[in-house]
């Protein structure tokens, strides 16, 4: 009876051991079915594509990010500031005193009081 606990750790231990070894033969198996063998020889002509787009990407946008894509090491806090500080000069005066005081709500119902007087407007 004392040995049961250890028997049933064996067998669980045993089966996770089996499924990983089941994991692992299922790419082994599909290889020998032609579908899966065409798209295997795909992928590298693929990944070079992925590879050309994403760099091409990179070398289009990271000049507009200044110093972000130019600068080896970045002080991110310094960059929230700066980000902080440029969107509440967007926000108009109740909306910068409610970013400032850290009241969200505030923010929130000054938007749309100015977005409903806004429509007023027009």
């Amino acid at each position: 009876i004392m040995s049961l606990p250890f028997f049933s750790y064996i067998g669980i231990v045993t089966a996770e051991a089996g499924v990983v070894d089941l994991k692992d033969i299922r790419p082994y198996l599909m290889r020998l079915f032609p579908s899966a063998r065409r798209r295997l020889s795909a992928l590298p002509e693929t990944r070079r594509l992925l590879q050309s787009d994403l760099r091409r990407f990179v070398r289009e946008i990271g000049p507009k990010l200044g110093n972000l894509y130019y600068e080896k090491d970045i002080d991110w806090k310094e960059i929230q500031a700066d980000t902080r500080k440029q969107g509440q000069m967007h926000l108009s005066s109740p909306q910068r005193v409610a970013a400032v005081k850290g009241n969200a709500a505030d923010v929130l119902s000054t938007t749309d009081s100015t977005d409903t007087d806004n429509k007023k407007d027009v």
